[in-house]
Parts: C-alpha cells; structure tokens; sequence
C-alpha cells in the first residue's frame, strides 16, 4: 500500500541555476525510482509544475503562483517549501514503498546508491533519510545483537557441558546432537525462503537451551548408571527407560506452547513458532536416537566409573 516512506535529499552545487537542465538529472532519478518494483510512488517538487493545467516556470519558484488569491497562494507555497530548499539549493523526493522485509529494502537502497555513483555529476550530493533506512540499521544492529547472544549463550553452555563431561571426547560426542538440530532448522529455513530476521534469530537460542537440557539429563543419568557398575548398553537402556519419557513429554509440552504462535495472524510470529516446534522435535529425536548411537560407537572407555 505504500507505507514504508523513504526519502531523498538531493544537494545542488551553490551555484545552480534553477532551470531544466538542472532539474534533468534529478528527473531522471525520480523517473530511475518509480520504476522499482518496492516503489508505489516518488513525489517531487517536479510534480508541482502542473497547477490549474498552468505550466509553473522553475524561474519563479518561491512566487509561481502570482495570479492566484494570496490566501489560496500560501498553502500552496508552504507546501511546495517542503520539497525545495532555495538556501541551500537542496531537493528532496518522497517515495513511498511496500511493506517488505529489511534485505529487500537494503537492495533497494544499494540500486539507488549505485544509480547515483553511476548517472549523476560527482558535485550532486545525495542523502537516503526517512523511515526505510532506520528500520535497516535498527534490523541490522539487532540481528548482530542476537548473533552476539547466540554466541555467549553457546559458549556458556558448552563449559558447562565440558565441565560434566571432563573429557574432550564425551564433550563433542554431547555436543554433536545439540548443534545439529540447530543446523537443520537454518537449512530448513534456505529452502523455504524464511528470512532471517528478529524473530527467526532467537530459534538458535532457544533450541540449543532446550537440546543441552535434554542431554544435561542424559549424561547425568548414564554416568549414575555407569556408576552403579553396569556396562555401556545397559547404561543407555536404563537411562532411555528412566528419563527417556520425561524428555519426550516435556518437549512436546514445550513444543504445543510454541505451536500455538502459528494461529497468529503476525508471518514472523507463525516462522518463530514452528522453527522453535521444527527444532525443538529434532533435538529431542537426536537425544533419543542419535547421542547413545554416538556413545556407543566412539564412546568406549571415555566415561569412567567411580572408583571403590
């Protein structure tokens, strides 16, 4: 509908004169604007040239509408104010764009920076200002904020996960399961096209607490069993028969409370719920299945047993 407003402001060397062919290149980046597909439109103080089907002349530009009524002139002169700066000989274009998300924006932005490096005289200057480049840094700063928390949440987690495992080996057999299902869901997300935004980036988060608390219990229970002097198989059995339904019902629990956020009407909201569900159901899968596959295979003699 064209809400999302961006503007232009366009410097003129304080020499200019005020005529066509000045007004030609800026002419040609309106017409260079309109012409994209986020744009809905682009207004300009070339717009206000047709008035009452008179063809106002660029000359008389602070005073084009000298036949005109002075109480009719002065809205009309205070709203063509707000596109021209006569002071600084500086223009300013209006777009209004669809509502997208920040990296269709942000390759907007970057086909207008290109299109003015390329077309226009090195001694015009222009300035992207409005709503649009805001809401760019803001995405911006928030999806680096989020990486940033992602990358501490995981570092704290993982001490803690090599403070209970003791040893290199058991650490990354725990931790494989953990980081999988957190792979899957980004690869989930490249072939649906879901895009990353501030919504998306707390999935990684919020499944690698739920995947590590769900093996924080494993390990612990195994190392119990394993203490109590029974081999690996039967350590595994007893711990998948003792806890293992306590894990699969706590995630589905989990899981139903962020499955409920996909009958929101909010298309962030709905890609946050069924990522966290999406992730949520493979790291329990890999706890279940695919962590006592790993400490079977490569996890011989790494647990060890307390000593009497």
């Amino acid at each position: 509908m064209g809400l999302s407003p961006l503007e232009l402001v366009v410097k003129l060397p304080q020499d200019t004169v005020m005529n066509d062919g000045a007004l030609r290149p800026i002419r040609a980046l309106q017409s260079f604007l309109e012409h994209q597909t986020e744009v809905v439109n682009a207004f300009s103080l070339l717009d206000w040239h047709q008035v009452e089907k008179q063809v106002v002349k660029l000359s008389l530009l602070l005073d084009p509408f000298q036949e005109m009524n002075p109480e009719e002139l002065k809205p009309l002169k205070e709203e063509v104010s707000k596109y021209y700066d006569p002071t600084g000989i500086a223009l300013r274009i209006s777009c209004r764009l669809k509502t997208l998300s920040s990296s269709r924006y942000k390759e907007l932005t970057q086909r207008i920076e290109q299109y003015t490096q390329n077309y226009l005289s090195p001694t015009i200057k222009t300035t992207l200002t409005g709503l649009v480049p805001m809401l760019i840094t803001m995405q911006d700063t928030l999806l680096w904020s989020q990486a940033k928390s992602f990358g501490l949440a995981g570092l704290v987690n993982a001490l803690v996960m090599l403070a209970l495992a003791r040893s290199l080996k058991p650490f990354i057999l725990a931790m494989i399961p953990n980081i999988l299902p957190i792979v899957l869901t980004f690869g989930f997300m490249g072939l649906a096209r879901i895009p990353l935004d501030v919504a998306t980036v707390m999935v990684a988060s919020i499944a690698l607490g739920m995947a590590l608390d769900n093996t924080i219990h494993f390990i612990h229970r195994f190392r119990e069993e394993l203490d109590k002097g029974n081999s690996q198989v039967d350590a595994i059995y007893n711990t998948l028969h003792g806890i293992g339904r306590a894990m699969i019902f706590g995630s589905l629990v989990t899981a139903a409370g962020f499955l409920i956020l996909c009958l929101s009407q909010f298309k962030p909201m709905i890609y946050f719920g069924l990522l966290s569900t999406i992730t949520i159901f493979a790291a329990l899968l890999a706890d279940l299945f695919l962590h006592p596959v790993l400490l079977l295979l490569f996890g011989q003699g790494y647990w060890k047993r307390k000593q009497v």
